[in-house]
């Protein structure tokens, strides 16, 4: 079964579109949460900034191909020694992870399964939009007819944006006349509606 974290990651902003800052702001972070999952000590302030400074600027070289979501599921696998035993943090064990992670069973499979789901699920079209939304429109008003209530104004949008489109299609006339038949009846709720909505 694929990782559905790692799904997601694969998915994300790849490094090499990503800013300078972006990809330091998040090493910084990722560093200091890899040397806590591992019970490690974290470096003096000024050699983990360099250490944070090296690692992302080998990222932007050489794994830009990567997502930062990618680098950070990377660094949590090192650090729980999935890799192998940990003989300290530093950038020549961070490169041997990213390695054993790029090419990887685990990455390989969660690649496909993200490509089959695209090809599974295209590209959500305007056409269709405008179907979902006529066939929901088309519903509300079937309610509202069933129900014969006006106590919300939504019913009434919903009506006008029918109309609008030529769905359902009524006269002057007869919108008056349907008015006039509930002209003494007042909602439950006694919620005000405004003219101009009454004789839309």
């Amino acid at each position: 079964m694929v990782d559905n974290r790692l799904a997601l990651a694969i998915q994300a902003r790849r490094i090499g579109d990503c800013t300078s800052d972006e990809v330091l702001n998040r090493v910084s972070t990722m560093l200091r949460q890899t040397y806590a999952i591992a019970g490690f000590k974290s470096p003096e302030p000024t050699d983990l900034a360099v250490f944070t400074a090296k690692l992302a600027s080998d990222l932007r070289e050489n794994y830009s191909y990567l997502t930062l979501d990618e680098v950070s599921f990377c660094l949590e696998l090192g650090a729980k020694e999935e890799y192998g035993e940990i003989m300290g943090i530093n950038l020549r064990m961070i490169t041997k992870w990213l390695k054993a992670y790029k090419t990887s069973e685990l990455r390989y499979r969660a690649k496909l399964a993200v490509e089959a789901e695209k090809k599974a699920l295209p590209p959500v079209s305007e056409a269709y939009n405008l179907q979902a939304e006529n066939r929901f429109l088309q519903n509300s008003f079937r309610r509202y007819k069933e129900s014969g209530s006006m106590e919300r104004v939504m019913s009434v949008k919903v009506y006008q944006t029918l109309q609008e489109r030529g769905i359902i299609h009524n006269t002057r006339e007869e919108k008056y006349h349907a008015i006039s038949l509930f002209e003494r009846w007042k909602p439950a709720s006694g919620a005000w509606m405004p003219e101009e909505m009454r004789q839309s």
